[in-house]
Formats: C-alpha cells, sequence, structure tokens
C-alpha cells in the first residue's frame, strides 16, 4: 500500500489475506531470514575482542554496578523529592541530541515542570 495515502479505508489491513514472516533480515531472492553471527575475535592471536566480546565486557560492567547504582538511585529520588505519584520520568540522548535535549529541559523549566 502507499503510504502516502490519506484515505482510511485505503490503509485498512485486508484481514482475508494470509499471514507471512517477514523478519528484519529477509533477503528479496530467498525469501528466507539470514543472519551473521558476530565475530568472537578481531584477531585471536593478538587478542583483538570483536563485536560480541566488547559488548559482553560492557554487560558484565553494568551487571557489576547495578546495585551500587540502584541504590545510589533511589537516595537521589528521595532526597530531592522527586517522585510524583509513585513515577519518575528517566530520558537518555545521545550527544548529537544534546541541543535539542537543553531545549527541551528550558522549555519544561519555564512551563514550572521540574
Amino acid at each position: 500500500p502507499d503510504f502516502e495515502v490519506t484515505d482510511k479505508k485505503m490503509r485498512q489491513l485486508d484481514h482475508s489475506l494470509p499471514l507471512r514472516h517477514t523478519g528484519r533480515l529477509v533477503l528479496p531472492t530467498k525469501g528466507v531470514d539470514e543472519f551473521d553471527l558476530p565475530v568472537l575475535w578481531d584477531n585471536y592471536k593478538k587478542h583483538r575482542k570483536g563485536f560480541l566480546y566488547k559488548h559482553l565486557d560492557t554487560l558484565r560492567t553494568f551487571l557489576e554496578n547495578v546495585d551500587r547504582i540502584l541504590k545510589e538511585l533511589r537516595f537521589l529520588l528521595e532526597r530531592r523529592n522527586v517522585v510524583r505519584d509513585n513515577t519518575v520520568v528517566v530520558m537518555t540522548v545521545n550527544s548529537g541530541q544534546s541541543e535539542l535535549f537543553s531545549n527541551f529541559i528550558c522549555a519544561a523549566r519555564s512551563r514550572g515542570f521540574d
């Protein structure tokens, strides 16, 4: 279907058609999923870790520190009294979005949100 179509009836799904799997990596020629496993080592002899080991190291760092971080976070939330209706809003941004985030914070503060 054309995604530019504004007529709601044109965007409706036809439920009489059979369902079919469409994964992220389906090749049009084969019609099957294809996924290459990430490499463990970029260079085993030089002990240069590959994609998978680098991410496992990051996960290990997180798991080793999560209890301490949660304790610290609870302390900060209680101290600053920022919990409203048992809810805390947490936002993360990458460095490319930092200016937009600063703008959001300024706009929120100007409207009385803390």
